[in-house]
């Protein structure tokens, strides 16, 4: 984790406390090296890698891998490959993490992640006919708009947050202007919710994204104590990494 540039930073309706905003400095995502694997499809039995740029995934469960084209059925890559993917044979719900009730469980057709009817909020009474999308997929996290399903992720805008000790991995979309709210900085990454700037807001120094003070649970004196120079602020997700 790369160190803080600055004491924290928060800003309310009265301003800001404490010293100038830090850029964002440099960050870059690992990408795989593309070379050559043992893993072979389970459908095709061809070798494949696991490599950003193809389209194939990799049960995190029981480890079986799959072009995406192989699966039944043929999955979105690009979609599947923001969460922890399970395979059919491994597939549970993703709220309660069972799998009994099977004939109650329905499949996102874009993310491919499984989830009983009533486990869903609101729940479904019965199993759709036909094709089914979960709310992270066609819900704005912010303002829940409905949206409309993809075809690719690229086509949509995304908050993403990655998997710590006791949080899944959490991919979720935007509509334009949350998105706008977001770019400008009043947004929380905690409860993915975006507010007005006279909101109370605080910045990481480690991954220098807001949060809303009430979700960081911090009060009066504890921001004051943030706003001193030698003071470092980490968000509640940073700390889930540790």
């Amino acid at each position: 984790m790369p160190p803080p540039q600055v004491a924290a930073q928060v800003k309310n309706s009265g301003g800001q406390i404490g010293l100038a905003k830090p850029g964002s400095g440099s960050s870059g995502k690992t990408s795989a090296s593309g070379k050559k694997s043992d893993l072979a499809c389970h459908t095709c039995q061809k070798q494949l890698t696991l490599d950003a740029t193809e389209e194939s995934v990799q049960c995190c469960r029981c480890k079986k891998a799959y072009h995406s084209m192989c699966h039944e059925p043929p999955l979105h890559s690009d979609f599947v490959k923001y969460f922890p993917w399970e395979c059919p044979e491994c597939k549970n719900c993703n709220v309660c993490g069972l799998n009994n009730d099977e004939e109650k469980i329905i499949i996102c057709d874009m993310c491919d992640r499984a989830k009983h009817i009533h486990c869903l909020n609101p729940p479904l009474q019965q199993v759709p006919t036909t094709s089914w999308f979960c709310t992270d997929c066609v819900n704005c996290a912010s303002c829940m708009k409905v949206l409309p399903p993809l075809k690719t992720r690229s086509e949509g805008f995304w908050v993403d947050r990655p998997a710590g000790k006791t949080q899944r991995a959490a991919s979720h979309r935007l509509c334009k202007p949350c998105l706008k709210q977001k770019e400008q900085g009043n947004f929380c990454e905690v409860c993915c919710k975006a507010s007005p700037s006279d909101d109370d807001y605080i910045q990481c120094d480690y991954c220098q994204k807001w949060i809303h003070t009430r979700c960081g649970n911090l009060d009066e004196e504890q921001l004051k104590l943030y706003a001193q120079e030698d003071q470092k602020y980490m968000c509640p997700i940073c700390k889930d990494q540790i």
